[in-house]
């Protein structure tokens, strides 16, 4: 599971520090077994849509430390650049609502899902 723009995504999530950006946009992150087995809930070796969306949406709240439903630059500065951020920003509101959140890493899932099954394997 080798993507930038889901790793992007799931280092937020998961709360790790992005290593290295390079030129475009891109990262060198990439999803560990550790961080698979987080998402894997029912520990079939797979993660389903399902359990995608519900770890992300808890880790939402997770990231969102002030509660008011919107993740700022300062929260997630840990996590991410600021160009990062603003692709995460779809509207350029400078923060990233829920919605704008779940929008993205749902469609990093999907673009992800190659052979439409609804689920990631580790590779």
């Amino acid at each position: 599971m080798k993507n930038s723009s889901l790793a992007i995504v799931l280092a937020l999530a998961l709360g790790t520090p992005l290593a290295a950006v390079a030129q475009g946009g891109t990262t060198a992150v990439e999803l560990t077994q550790e961080h698979f087995d987080q998402l894997d809930v029912d520990k079939d070796g797979q993660v389903s849509r399902a359990e995608y969306q519900q770890y992300m949406e808890g880790a939402f709240g997770r990231l969102d430390a002030d509660g008011n439903g919107r993740i700022t630059k300062q929260e997630a500065a840990r996590v991410l650049t600021p160009e990062q951020f603003a692709a995460v920003d779809a509207d350029g509101s400078s923060d990233i609502s829920e919605a704008e959140f779940m929008d993205r890493v749902m469609r990093d899932f999907d673009r992800q899902d190659r052979d439409k099954d609804g689920r990631l394997a580790y590779h």
